[in-house]
């Protein structure tokens, strides 16, 4: 339980220090428009650090959903967790982060998201998003290499919207 509460306040405090993402194109972003995307991306490779203010995640995805932008990042938490003193290990490797906004750069009001990740090895990861700051976010274990389908849902207000795309740990 503690650890738990240590998690999730170390988690909290990262996020709460994010700002919105910039629109506008830049490298490491999935330059498709489709809730279908089948682009993988290769952990290992140090292309898709963000760039935008205080953001601190690997961009991993980025997708048209109706009418909003779904940009995802991804940080590793245990190189956060080592940079820190004293904090016990954890069972989720990273942390996935969820940025949505519409065309006018507005985050929708009343959101709510949940991942469903589907793990190389056939396990899922059913996980409820929590609100921080201006994206969403939850603790995901991607400790295995291979390829990850991530099944997100969104509800914004009455609307739902839902996102499906595919990420490879190399």
């Amino acid at each position: 339980m503690k650890n738990n509460i240590l998690i999730t306040a170390t988690a909290l405090i990262m996020a709460l220090s994010f700002s919105p993402l910039s629109m506008a194109s830049s490298s490491g972003h999935d330059a498709s428009h489709g809730t279908d995307s089948h682009k993988t991306h290769d952990m290992s490779e140090n292309t898709a650090t963000m760039n935008h203010g205080a953001h601190s995640g690997e961009a991993m995805h980025s997708s048209m959903v109706g009418k909003y932008h779904f940009t995802y990042e991804l940080i590793d938490m245990r190189k956060k967790m080592k940079e820190m003193e004293n904090m016990p290990e954890m069972k989720a490797t990273h942390h996935m982060m969820l940025f949505i906004k519409s065309h006018e750069g507005k985050a929708p009001e009343k959101a709510m998201v949940g991942f469903l990740i589907q793990n190389p090895d056939g396990t899922t990861q059913k996980i409820m998003a929590m609100g921080m700051g201006d994206g969403f976010g939850a603790d995901v274990d991607f400790g295995k290499t291979g390829i990850y389908k991530i099944k997100v849902k969104a509800m914004a207000g009455e609307e739902k919207l839902l996102d499906t795309f595919e990420y490879e740990v190399k």
